[in-house]
């Protein structure tokens, strides 16, 4: 029972650090796939802003921009999301 309650406060109170680094973690991920494909891809979203930049399709590279943000951030609703109902025994200020 006491090692039970240990861990439950061990977990509840690494929880918060764990949400907060998987969104790091996600927004990381998401600038590295931005530039790799700006740099090194043959296909993707990135190269063909890439193209359209070198043929001056600005509506091509906003759309391909619009798309980056809308991946982005739906990403972060989803792990803010998903971190709102594993923390929702915390209290804020909010409430």
């Amino acid at each position: 029972m006491v090692q039970h309650l240990g861990l439950r406060a061990a977990r509840d109170h690494a929880l918060p650090g764990f949400f907060t680094g998987l969104r790091l973690g996600a927004t990381v991920a998401w600038l590295a796939l931005v530039v790799v494909e700006q740099v090194g891809a043959s296909d993707g979203i990135g190269y063909l802003m890439y193209k359209a930049r070198l043929y001056g399709l600005t509506d091509v590279i906003v759309v391909g921009l619009a798309v980056y943000a809308i991946l982005g951030f739906s990403t972060d609703l989803l792990v803010r999301f998903s971190a709102r109902k594993a923390l929702s025994w915390q209290s804020t200020l909010a409430h």
